[in-house]
């Protein structure tokens, strides 16, 4: 955090920067003007990256009396939209958003804006391995690899989202399964969204070789805070199951998802995705998948996580359980 000693030296460093990088003005409620680039707006603070820095300068926010960008960074709103634009804050509060090529100013006020970042179309999210435990078709501990990638522009995202696990004792297979997921999301207005998204599982022990669900719909954010985040969407699918014991199918049918992302006190942040997935041929053959986890930044991007992975198949075939339970703890890595 910027204070002390610091302080004093930040204006010279700062105009010194000035011809090396992009020379977007902060100015402070004690008069001081910062030059430098826009980093990022996460919660409390602004970012600022200076060439002579090895990691951007936080800024707290409320210290931060006018700015303005001098190249497009992505701007999002409370109410879900979206820029990749310039931007000028004033000290009256209000905000004026310049697109490129545009010559008519969006206008807002300070407290709409919900993030800054200078990126677009750069790989962003966070990835990490823990030793699992099940309660199901495997009752094993097992290793389990994780990733939640996207890339994000004004108005678009593109995600890639998965976990597998595997384990081998004296030998024997005692735990393998895969779950992956492709989306593409689309905001078109207000908070709504389109999107499509593929979905693969596989389990060894759960008779599952395949399971392929394709998914097109339209979801919206009910609640979109700083430090809580609620969105859900419904959609159409087409669900095509190979089985190792069951009967293989094709089925259309409709995906309902729900997630939230919760910062808590304490640097803990809890993230929970639950989908329930339909069959329009037979309503008895359904399943459901819920990912809960907690986690806590120990160092520079580095978390401690643990959580839960359940899964429900209610057209399971004879044998084979219904509901699996994978209970995890492990590192992951934001970024």
């Amino acid at each position: 955090m910027i204070g002390g000693r610091l302080w004093w030296s930040l204006p010279a460093l700062l105009f010194i920067s000035g011809p090396f990088v992009r020379a977007d003005e902060v100015t402070l409620d004690n008069g001081q003007k910062l030059i430098g680039r826009i980093s990022k707006l996460d919660d409390l603070d602004l970012y600022l990256s200076v060439h002579f820095a090895d990691a951007n300068i936080p800024i707290r926010w409320k210290n931060v009396v006018t700015l303005e960008s001098t190249a497009p960074i992505r701007i999002e709103l409370r109410d879900g939209k979206a820029y990749f634009a310039n931007i000028k804050m004033n000290q009256d509060d209000s905000v004026l958003i310049l697109e490129p090529g545009s010559q008519t100013p969006i206008e807002t006020t300070r407290d709409q804006i919900y993030a800054l970042e200078e990126r677009k179309g750069a790989l962003d999210g966070e990835l990490g391995f823990s030793g699992t435990g099940s309660d199901g078709n495997a009752k094993a501990q097992s290793l389990r690899l994780y990733w939640d990638l996207y890339y994000r522009w004004a108005t678009m995202d593109l995600q890639f989202k998965g976990e597998a696990t595997y384990d081998s004792t004296a030998g024997d297979t005692t735990g393998r399964s895969l779950y992956a997921q492709i989306r593409y999301d689309w905001r078109f207005g207000d908070p709504a969204f389109l999107f499509a998204a593929v979905e693969e599982h596989t389990d060894k022990f759960a008779d599952i070789e395949s399971r392929l669900v394709s998914t097109i719909g339209i979801g919206t954010y009910l609640l979109n805070y700083p430090t809580f985040v609620f969105r859900t969407d419904v959609g159409f699918t087409y669900t095509v199951s190979r089985l190792q014991i069951g009967d293989d199918s094709e089925t259309p049918g409709y995906r309902a998802s729900a997630s939230l992302h919760w910062k808590l006190p304490f640097d803990l942040r809890l993230k929970d995705y639950a989908t329930f997935y339909g069959n329009f041929k037979d309503s008895a053959d359904w399943q459901a998948r819920n990912e809960i986890m907690l986690s806590r930044e120990v160092f520079k991007g580095f978390h401690l996580n643990g959580g839960l992975t359940t899964t429900w198949d209610n057209g399971a075939a004879p044998g084979v359980h219904r509901r699996d339970d994978t209970y995890y703890f492990g590192v992951g890595y934001e970024f």
